[in-house]
């Protein structure tokens, strides 16, 4: 086997070197201060529907539909003319010693930003902490701003959260997080892997490339929470993260440009093949009396590092030239047998990308058509059997998506490209986490 490769070279978005010398093991989100703000923002973050709320306050439908209590509505209610003052009072309540909570009227008053301030987040113990302290000050600020008695307080407290009891979903109230509630998690652990394919893509502002970055971001966040970032594994994915999402070695971008013109989910493949035969990651094993050449890897966890990385730019070809998000799964389902098949190679994660590819082939073609690519998260039965590799070429997907999703990303989590179009660690995930790994400590 190889010596560990300890530094590698990682090129930006538009295939530019930006270090020629990163520490594999400074990717790792433990020791990289950008994954971590990324992680961080969108933990805090919650949005309340200020124009939802009034609604359901002045019709006294709560809760939803089928759910009106005439006797409980407030008819003259004004909350979006008086976003301003509810911002007001929800910034006096929210704020902490540590000052670095955020709330913000958003969309001329029908929407508010809360981020809750680090400290409350360091006590709280889920990342439920957002929505429910920005739903409860959102609760006291316009109670007290419109000075509503004690009970129809409680009307405000259901617009807000939604009908009773709110233990799967805020079901009919006000309050929207990147992350879903923990009791819709598929397993232990899956809270970062909730994030919807539309919520990635609107923060990349529809850039492929940062898309996948965003969404290894959170499988990654994902390895640490489940104790897969440790021991045996760690190499690689953090091998896996830096090739396919982090563009090393100028993999992926490199391929999508060479195949853009007139590339096939199996030109890719060649090209990656040759690559990694150039670069000393495979080697001829045998050769068959058919002429058949079977290959293996030199270090396996690199080339399983390349192989996603083709993965990604096969789906970029692919759905890239169709405008159209719809093919992913059977890139990836085509281009996993194709590998294995040509060149008796291991597949992306060892037969996990595969048969995650052909569930969700099965399930969104075949059986029910059970949803669309870019509603859909890594939390999904779908796509909850692969770790990692999966995440990036859907949210590429979607990212290339020229108007066929039923759901666009602008339809259902645009506000998402609002929220954080200042934050560097959104703009240019790339460089920001190439940055963090050069800096000294943790």
């Amino acid at each position: 086997m190889q010596k560990i490769p300890d530094f590698i070279e990682i090129y930006n978005d538009n295939g530019k070197l930006i270090a020629e010398k990163v520490h594999l093991e400074k990717l790792n989100p433990i020791h990289n201060r950008a994954i971590r703000k990324i992680l961080y923002e969108i933990k805090r973050t919650a949005i309340i529907n200020l124009e939802k709320i009034e609604k359901s306050l002045r019709t006294g439908e709560l809760g939803g539909e089928f759910c009106k209590m005439p006797h409980y509505s407030i008819p003259n209610i004004a909350i979006v003319d008086n976003a301003e003052k509810i911002r007001e009072r929800v910034e006096r309540l929210i704020s902490t010693s540590n000052d670095d909570g955020r709330v913000e009227v958003l969309n001329k008053g029908r929407q508010l930003l809360v981020q809750i301030p680090m400290n409350m987040m360091e006590v709280s113990a889920d990342y439920t902490a957002a929505s429910l302290i920005a739903g409860s000050a959102v609760v006291q600020a316009i109670v007290e701003e419109f000075k509503i008695e004690p009970i129809k307080a409680q009307a405000v407290s259901t617009a807000v959260f939604g009908r009773y009891p709110s233990t799967i979903e805020f079901k009919g109230g006000a309050i929207t997080s990147a992350l879903t509630s923990p009791l819709r998690l598929e397993h232990l652990g899956y809270g970062w892997r909730a994030i919807q394919s539309n919520v990635i893509v609107a923060i990349a502002n529809r850039n492929a490339m940062k898309a996948a970055t965003l969404a290894g971001c959170f499988e990654m966040g994902y390895l640490v929470n489940s104790g897969n970032l440790i021991g045996r594994y760690k190499r690689l994915y953090l091998l896996g993260f830096a090739y396919e999402c982090l563009n090393a070695g100028n993999l992926v971008y490199s391929t999508v440009k060479t195949m853009g013109k007139n590339g096939t989910t199996g030109k890719v493949l060649c090209e990656i093949l040759t690559r990694a035969l150039n670069d000393g990651v495979i080697r001829p094993k045998e050769k068959l009396p058919s002429g058949f050449v079977i290959y293996e890897p030199i270090d396996i966890e690199l080339w399983n590092a390349y192989a996603a990385a083709g993965m990604l730019a096969a789906t970029m070809v692919n759905c890239g030239a169709a405008r159209s998000a719809h093919g992913v799964s059977s890139v990836i389902v085509n281009y996993n047998e194709m590998l294995f098949n040509e060149t008796g190679l291991p597949d992306v994660e060892f037969g996990r990308a595969l048969g995650t590819g052909l569930l969700l082939d099965f399930l969104t073609h075949a059986l029910y058509g059970g949803g669309e690519v870019g509603i859909m998260n890594a939390n999904h039965p779908n796509l909850k059997s692969s770790k990692l590799f999966i995440m990036p070429c859907v949210a590429a997907a979607t990212a290339l998506d020229a108007g066929t999703l039923t759901y666009p990303p602008e339809k259902t989590a645009g506000i998402f490209s609002q929220i954080f179009k200042n934050v560097k660690e959104f703009n240019n995930p790339i460089e920001s986490i190439v940055e963090a790994a050069l800096e000294g400590g943790d």
